[in-house]
């Protein structure tokens, strides 16, 4: 685990600091790492490490006598002319399986890892489901599944309807209308930026797609490149205030209940790739701002 941590420390410092790589690609990797640890939560005990043994076990199995060190070294060892027998076979078997992930829009990574090519730059659970297989090469109707419903460079947004839907049968006074709800996106609001394209996605669009009869589960909201645009931060102060607002403007929500909801929970590490910490409920934050916004009024 220590290697693995070191390993992904050194190749984002890398890109990070190339004056090669693009300042939207730089601000991808910053929010794909604050991910990772939710994405890690995610998978069974022991992938991280499986994926590195398999990663060095491809390094160290490389033939350094197969690489051109100098102009003639391809002359230097004739080959047997019964080494590549088998090769015809070998090759026509690799082209048919790049032709058929070619046909459904997926590579296979430096990692040995297939991901689906038009969407591997928005958040995983932004995705269309079956987006990236490990270790295995995907069965063409797992790719074919996945290229019919996946949204290139725009949001599937599915995964935060199942949750929105999960948060208004398990939170006690919580409806699918709490997400337009002036308080709950002011707090949506704070989490994603003050980006308001976002805000629209995570609020109204979750609204509108949870209302369509198939599964679809898309909004008419525009998404497409909105990936780049989460913050590379959130002010905690300020989320919890906006939480304590909303919190407070429904007294029928337990607020224990409320930020104890793994569907919540989930929503809003979804919502927010940067938001590493976790909300607090303050209710005399609320009574304090009301009391500042009462003596404003009195001395107006």
């Amino acid at each position: 685990d220590n290697i693995a941590s070191t390993v992904n420390s050194s190749i984002y410092n890398h890109i990070q600091k190339c004056p090669n790589v693009s300042t939207a690609l730089k601000q991808a990797f910053v929010n794909l790492k604050r991910m990772h640890p939710l994405q890690l939560a995610a998978l069974p005990f022991g992938s991280q490490r499986r994926f590195f043994q398999f990663y060095f076990s491809r390094l160290r199995a490389g033939d350094l006598k197969s690489l051109p060190l100098n102009e003639d070294s391809s002359q230097s060892e004739p080959q047997h002319p019964t080494t590549h027998v088998a090769e015809p076979v070998v090759v026509e078997k690799i082209l048919d399986v790049n032709i058929i992930l070619d046909k459904y829009s997926f590579m296979k990574g430096p990692s040995g890892c297939f991901v689906c090519k038009r969407c591997r730059m928005v958040p995983f659970e932004l995705r269309a489901d079956k987006s990236i297989f490990l270790e295995t090469c995907p069965t063409t109707d797992s790719m074919k599944q996945h290229f019919d419903s996946c949204q290139e460079n725009a949001f599937d947004i599915s995964r935060v309807v199942q949750l929105v839907r999960g948060m208004v049968l398990s939170i006690h006074g919580f409806g699918i209308d709490s997400l337009v709800q002036p308080a709950f996106r002011n707090l949506v609001k704070v989490l994603v930026g003050e980006n308001e394209r976002l805000v629209k996605v995570f609020t109204e669009g979750v609204l509108e797609a949870d209302c369509q009869d198939d599964d679809s589960k898309t909004s008419s909201f525009d998404t497409r490149g909105l990936w780049s645009e989460f913050p590379p931060s959130v002010n905690l102060q300020e989320a919890n205030e906006a939480l304590a607002s909303f919190l407070t403007s429904v007294p029928a929500i337990s607020p224990s209940s409320f930020l104890q909801d793994a569907d919540f929970v989930s929503y809003v590490y979804i919502i927010a790739p940067a938001f590493t910490s976790t909300l607090s409920y303050n209710s005399s934050v609320t009574k304090e701002n009301e009391e500042i916004s009462d003596a404003a009024n009195v001395v107006d």
